[in-house]
C-alpha cells in the first residue's frame, strides 16, 4: 500500500486521489475541567477520474459503500496520518457521509469531486480522573428547642402545646461522581450519627454507563445519607476533581 494512497478499512483509493480539507485534534474536557478524551476529526476531499460517466458512478458507489461501515481504520499507510479503528473508542465514525456538490460542465462526465468527514475519540482519562463531582449537605433542626404542636380546641382559642423538653438535630448528605471506571459512593460525613431509626440511613444509586458506539466512556454513582443527633451537626461538603 502506498504512503500517498488513502485507505478506509479494506478499501484503498487510487494513489494521490484523496487530500485533507480539515485535520483537527481537540480535547474533550469533563465538567471538572479534566481531559476526558482526544477527538480527531478529518475532512477529506477526493477526486474520481474516469474516461466514462458510467465508470465514475461505479467507483462513487464503491466509495459510498465502503464508508457506510463505521469502526474501520483509516489514513495514509506507513505515515503518522492514520486512525487506528481498534484503539478509537467505538471505532472510527463517519460523521458526514460521502457527498458531492453541484455537477456542471465536464464534472460528472470525466471526473467527480467528493467529500467525507471522519471522527474518532481516544481515551485520555485514567481510572483516577474525576469527570464530574457534586456534593451537598443540608441541616434542618429546631435549634434544640422544645417541640410544640398546634392545637385548635373546639371551644377555646388556638394554642401551641409543648410536647418535649428538647429536639433532635438532622442533616442530609447527598452527592454524585462520574469516572471512567465504576466508582464507589463517598463515606458519610457523620458516621456515628447515621439515622438508623428510620431504616434508611443510606441509599446508593448506580447510573447506566455512558457509551460511544457501544463502548463505555464513563460511569456514574449517587449517594444519600441521613443523620440525627442530640447536639448540633456541622461540616462542609467535600470538593473533588
Amino acid at each position: 500500500m502506498s504512503a500517498t494512497a488513502f485507505f478506509y478499512g479494506s478499501y484503498t483509493h487510487p494513489d494521490k486521489s484523496v487530500a485533507y480539507t480539515r485535520f483537527d485534534r481537540r480535547f474533550i474536557r469533563a465538567r471538572t475541567g479534566r481531559i476526558h478524551m482526544l477527538r480527531v476529526t478529518w475532512g477529506l476531499r477526493g477526486k474520481i477520474i474516469k474516461p466514462t460517466q458510467a465508470e465514475i458512478w461505479t467507483e462513487l458507489e464503491q466509495i459510498r459503500n465502503a464508508y457506510l461501515v463505521e469502526g474501520k481504520s483509516a489514513g495514509f499507510d506507513g505515515t503518522p496520518f492514520t486512525i487506528n479503528g481498534n484503539q478509537a473508542i467505538g471505532g472510527t465514525r463517519v460523521v458526514s457521509p460521502v457527498s458531492h456538490g453541484r455537477i456542471e460542465g465536464s464534472e460528472g462526465t470525466t471526473y467527480l469531486n467528493w467529500t467525507v468527514e471522519l471522527e474518532a475519540d481516544f481515551m485520555i482519562a485514567t481510572k483516577n480522573t474525576i469527570l464530574e463531582f457534586k456534593e451537598s449537605v443540608t441541616f434542618s433542626d429546631n435549634l434544640g428547642l422544645p417541640l410544640t404542636v398546634e392545637r385548635v380546641p373546639l371551644n377555646a382559642p388556638p394554642l401551641l402545646q409543648q410536647v418535649s423538653q428538647g429536639s433532635f438535630y438532622y442533616a442530609t448528605q447527598q452527592g454524585s461522581i462520574v469516572t471512567v471506571e465504576r466508582p464507589k459512593p463517598l463515606d458519610p460525613l457523620f458516621p456515628s450519627n447515621l439515622r438508623t431509626s428510620g431504616g434508611r440511613a443510606r441509599s446508593v444509586q448506580y447510573d447506566n454507563p455512558t457509551t460511544i458506539n457501544g463502548q463505555t466512556i464513563s460511569y456514574g454513582c449517587n449517594w444519600h445519607y441521613e443523620f440525627i443527633s442530640t447536639s448540633p451537626l456541622f461540616n462542609f461538603p467535600r470538593s473533588l476533581g
